[in-house]
């Protein structure tokens, strides 16, 4: 046999036994490291996209977010948030790392996910299956956010001290690569091919990026980069750092704007709204005179270029698809909402089960196969739909556990700590809009994304209460006759 030959054959191999090696290598960086695991796990979700929603390739090829939950029930990146978390988990058995303490979205998390064991167990009573139960057009995606934000926890309280800047930067260099790219691809190559506005409605216009959680990685990097620049700034920045936070924040902008999605115009609105809030009373004006106008200028002037064979006149275009028809019938969207509304009434304590769906649901064009009447373009009312009053409560008490989160988190006199929390709370602001009128709740990655918005703030008051507490016992290590008193009080105080 030729040396070739051989080469050609144990190729294979040799490719699985390096793979295997540089996994063995990153587990043993990674044990002690949990900002390594939590670093690529959320690069996946940075970088690729879920939604092909308008793309005309006839082969397209299956997201990263799908793959294995054929035969996994869930996709192999989900799986390999659970390893990530018991890996760390064992990490921190070995370097006896402090407690995060119990906030209350852990609480309201885990509410959640005692709610979906129910569902489960109330699928097999009524012969559903849990396979049914746990689809991801139920909300099973919701308790995932669990993992992730018990992840970012165990990494704030890892370090020695908090790193509130460096995980800001990251958060400012990703965003620059994502707008950058998009902007690239708008250009030079006819923009985002998962583009159903000319593709289906044929419109003349080409987009950065359809998936509105790439716009939303977009928005988390404008926010920091901002928050660097402008917020209540008590530290220097470098200029390095000043001239490419002011590149990451323009392109990040230009990024959403030339978007196309009116939820995420919508979310950009509030977000800055946020901001004008948050400024200082002498920047306002400013804001308000420099920043407001043009944005308001190109979102009306891309508005009616998107809107172009709308039937409608004035504001009711930007809301033509929820309005009647000037028939007095109802459009699809309505007509789904209104669907899913009326299934709701019919049960409203409990909703129609993880499982279930609304009636009627081949009536519109995109209820389609299995799918038909399982899923609503409402995230709000999805929610409603599948978990009733409960599941509504339950979301109503997350996010004010969030919102108290995100008020502590403002508390930190820190740039770095500000930027995350800032972060956090506009990606969460962000959106609002898609929640309402979008279907955040059926995709893996908006809903992770969600959760790392969510875990930014829980981790800058973990970090900042871990960095105390290693302070205080440091002090009384000094006092030995009642340093182990005084650790096992404030540990038992967790």
């Amino acid at each position: 046999m030729e040396p070739i030959q051989i080469l050609f054959i144990s190729l294979p191999y040799l490719m699985a036994t390096a793979l295997a090696l540089l996994v063995v290598l990153f587990a043993g960086a990674a044990i002690g490291r949990p900002f390594l695991l939590l670093a690529v796990y959320m690069a996946v979700f940075f970088t690729f996209p879920q939604s092909s929603y308008g793309i005309e390739a006839v082969f397209a090829s299956a997201p990263i977010y799908s793959r294995g939950s054929g035969q996994l029930v869930f996709p192999f990146v989900l799986w390999g948030l659970l390893l990530g978390l018991a890996w760390t988990w064992i990490g921190r058995r070995f370097a006896r790392d402090l407690p995060t303490g119990t906030p209350a979205v852990q609480g309201w998390l885990a509410a959640w996910c005692l709610l979906l064991v129910m569902h489960v167990a109330a699928a097999l009573a009524v012969g559903a299956g849990a396979k049914a139960a746990l689809s991801q057009n139920g909300f099973v995606h919701i308790p995932w956010m669990a993992p992730l934000v018990l992840l970012m926890l165990w990494c704030a309280v890892s370090s020695r001290t908090p790193k509130h800047e460096t995980v800001a930067r990251l958060l400012v260099f990703a965003g620059l690569l994502k707008g950058g790219f998009g902007l690239v691809r708008w250009i030079a190559f006819g923009g985002d091919p998962s583009n159903i506005y000319a593709n289906v409605e044929r419109l003349n216009v080409k987009l950065t990026f359809f998936d509105i959680a790439d716009n939303q990685v977009c928005l988390i990097a404008l926010a920091a980069a901002t928050s660097l620049l402008l917020v209540r700034r008590s530290e220097r920045v470098s200029r390095f750092w000043e001239v490419l936070c002011s590149v990451t924040a323009a392109v990040c902008l230009a990024s959403i704007v030339l978007s196309y999605r009116r939820t995420a115009w919508g979310g950009l609105l509030l977000v800055a709204l946020l901001f004008f809030l948050l400024l200082p009373a002498k920047r306002r004006f400013t804001f308000a005179l420099i920043v407001v106008p043009p944005l308001m200028a190109a979102l009306l002037f891309l508005a009616d270029q998107r809107l172009a064979k709308s039937p409608f006149t004035g504001f009711e275009k930007f809301f033509a698809d929820l309005l009647q028809t000037a028939s007095g019938g109802d459009t699809t969207r309505r007509l789904e909402l209104r669907l899913a509304w009326e299934a709701f009434q019919n049960s409203p304590i409990t909703g129609v089960g993880s499982w279930g769906r609304f009636a009627a649901g081949h009536q519109i064009p995109w209820q389609t196969g299995e799918d038909a009447g399982a899923f609503v373009h409402s995230g709000l009312l999805h929610v409603a739909l599948k978990s009733g009053l409960i599941g509504l409560c339950l979301l109503g008490g997350l996010v004010t556990a969030i919102v108290l989160q995100v008020r502590a988190a403002l508390k930190v006199d820190s740039a770095g700590a500000r930027a995350l929390a800032l972060a956090g709370a506009a990606g969460l602001l962000f959106m609002i809009p898609d929640f309402i009128f979008g279907t955040p709740v059926p995709q893996t990655r908006t809903t992770q994304l969600i959760a790392f918005c969510i875990g930014l703030p829980c981790m800058v008051v973990a970090a900042e209460r871990a960095a105390a507490l290693r302070h205080s016992l440091g002090s009384l290590h000094r006092r030995p006759r009642v340093a182990l008193w005084a650790a096992q009080s404030v540990r038992s105080a967790q």
